[in-house]
């Protein structure tokens, strides 16, 4: 459509120049040779005035490939960027070029008309072989006069028109095209970025219609530098890709992407955990290991949970945080948790579906990671002490870390979820024992009403039952751990670092929509601080380990 909207402009444009051109040319020619008949000739095509044509020719074929082949990289990254940013990238072509780069083409090539047929009457009058005429400026203003009526013509629409799309019509027009919404915010972001760019492309192309009549080869110098300035920032700055656009489309694993799928359903139909191992991490720097990390885990689920709303002190969508001992630095008297310890972590569930761990690092000893299957651990709690399945699916007052002005949440610890036509019976966990004991240097607080001692024994019961019906893996450097948090609960053991080898891993909390389990209605508040309004411009990954703020006494 983009095409046959240009065609037909730069058509119309090129006839009516053409017809101007014969009108103002054939009647003085056809008055001079009644005049005086020139002698008998005889016209015909031949390669010497092939020739002739042939350099100008060149000059803009030259101009053309190098421009489409800088347009052709530009387009190769930002498709490689995912389908949400390709679809805003045809969005915003349709815009651009129905709103903008067609009216003004056809309007440069209707003032190049007018302009070659000035320059060609005056080379006329001043004699077509004299090599360096001079012109007077009011022969200069004459030749570049349409070029001045276009620029203005350009000024006056295309200038309320950037305008207009900036503030109002650039997100609208996208969503009407493209029926996303998150299509149309990348469309209205390029085009809020790019609204200068065309308000002065339609200045530079009517201009260039001056160099385009007179000067061919000084117009390819021109069109290659402002080609240049326009393309390859924006290539440059799609090679720069921010980390939250790693998605499965941007990070393809072609030979790997199904294995990866199964392991999903794996995580929700089966055991509900693997181990991925034999990355070397040593071949890559930290940046690389955490897109290699991400890029894999958004094959299995692809979108990735909120762990922190702040970063450097400011708003931010933190979707990894580093679990590592930092108890020796200059923060040790601001730690809340003990996965920046190297205590040992009694056995408790991470927040989000999927929580997820790559060993960087290991450590001098210790640290094992252990896993429970909450229904194994529910069924001997069901046939020992059934009253504990009681007080687990009963309310509990439970302490509000990430928010400081609600102190605790009422919620049940364990819930259990009936049969569907399309899931099976299921039992999910979802608790930490520092929300009621607390831990460091954030002891539980003061606000929240003690606990039972029916609640007491029944977090002892899970945390001895999981130890004695755990499984253990023991990480290795590379290795990518993947756990569904609602029917696996997990623990680590106490571990010793040295100078040279201390335990360090990065963490995601993940959900794959495709297979999610339900989330409990109790839950789906939390679910959401997590998972909504995670946007992929906003995602933080950082490459140096920190204290979340849910962890720091200091927040």
């Amino acid at each position: 459509m983009q095409g046959t909207i240009q065609l037909v402009c730069n058509l119309v444009a090129s006839f009516v120049g053409l017809a101007y051109f014969l009108w103002s040319n054939t009647r003085p020619l056809l008055r001079e040779l009644r005049r005086e008949p020139p002698p008998h000739r005889r016209l015909r095509p031949s390669f010497q005035s092939l020739k002739v044509f042939l350099r100008p020719g060149l000059i803009f074929f030259t101009e053309s490939a190098v421009r489409n082949a800088l347009y052709l990289w530009l387009v190769t990254t930002i498709v490689a960027l995912g389908s949400v940013y390709s679809t805003a990238w045809g969005v915003f072509n349709t815009i651009r070029w129905g709103l903008v780069m067609v009216p003004v083409q056809a309007l440069e090539a209707t003032a190049l008309q007018f302009i070659g047929h000035n320059w060609g009457e005056w080379r006329r009058k001043v004699g077509v072989n004299m090599r360096r005429p001079k012109a007077s400026w009011k022969d200069i203003l004459a030749i570049v006069w349409p070029a001045l009526k276009s620029l203005v013509l350009a000024i006056v629409f295309e200038v309320p028109l950037a305008i207009f799309l900036t503030l109002y019509g650039a997100y609208s027009f996208a969503s009407y095209l493209s029926g996303s919404d998150e299509v149309a915010e990348v469309t209205a972001y390029m085009w809020r970025s790019l609204d200068w760019c065309y308000v002065f492309y339609a200045m530079s192309t009517q201009l260039a219609t001056i160099l385009l009549a007179t000067r061919p080869k000084w117009y390819l110098y021109q069109s290659l530098a402002s080609n240049l300035l326009y393309v390859l920032p924006w290539a440059i700055a799609c090679l720069n890709v921010p980390l939250g656009q790693i998605s499965p489309e941007t990070f393809p694993l072609p030979q790997l992407h199904a294995e990866l799928r199964k392991l999903s359903d794996e995580l929700h139909t089966g055991h509900g955990f693997f181990v991925i191992r034999g990355l070397d991490v040593d071949k890559y720097n930290r940046q690389e290991n955490i897109i290699i990390y991400v890029g894999i885990s958004s094959h299995i689920a692809g979108q990735r949970g909120r762990q922190d709303n702040k970063f450097n002190g400011k708003p931010a969508d933190v979707v990894l945080t580093h679990v590592k001992d930092l108890s020796s630095g200059q923060e040790k008297g601001a730690i809340g948790s003990p996965a920046y310890t190297t205590d040992k972590q009694v056995f408790h569930t991470d927040t989000g579906d999927i929580v997820s761990l790559f060993c960087l690092e290991t450590t001098l000893e210790g640290g094992a990671s252990r896993l429970a299957s909450t229904w194994r651990v529910y069924n001997e709690i069901a046939r020992t002490r059934p009253d504990l399945i009681h007080t687990l699916s009963q309310n509990w007052d439970v302490e509000v870390f990430t928010n400081a002005d609600k102190k605790f949440a009422t919620r049940p610890l364990l819930y259990h979820q009936k049969a569907t036509e399309s899931t099976p019976e299921r039992v999910a966990l979802q608790y930490a024992r520092r929300y009621f004991v607390g831990f460091g240097a954030l002891p539980r607080s003061h606000d929240i009403p003690p606990i039972t001692e029916a609640q007491a024994e029944a977090l002892d019961t899970l945390h001895f039952l999981g130890e004695k019906l755990s499984v253990s893996t023991n990480f290795q450097k590379g290795d990518m751990q993947y756990v569904n948090n609602l029917a696996v609960f997990h623990a680590r053991d106490g571990f010793t670092d040295s100078p040279t080898q201390q335990r360090h891993l990065l963490r995601l909390w993940l959900r794959d929509p495709k297979n999610a389990w339900e989330t409990p209605e109790a839950l789906k508040s939390r679910w959401a601080e997590l998972y909504e309004g995670v946007t992929a411009e906003a995602e933080i990954f950082p490459s140096e380990p920190y204290i979340r703020s849910s962890s720091n006494k200091a927040r």
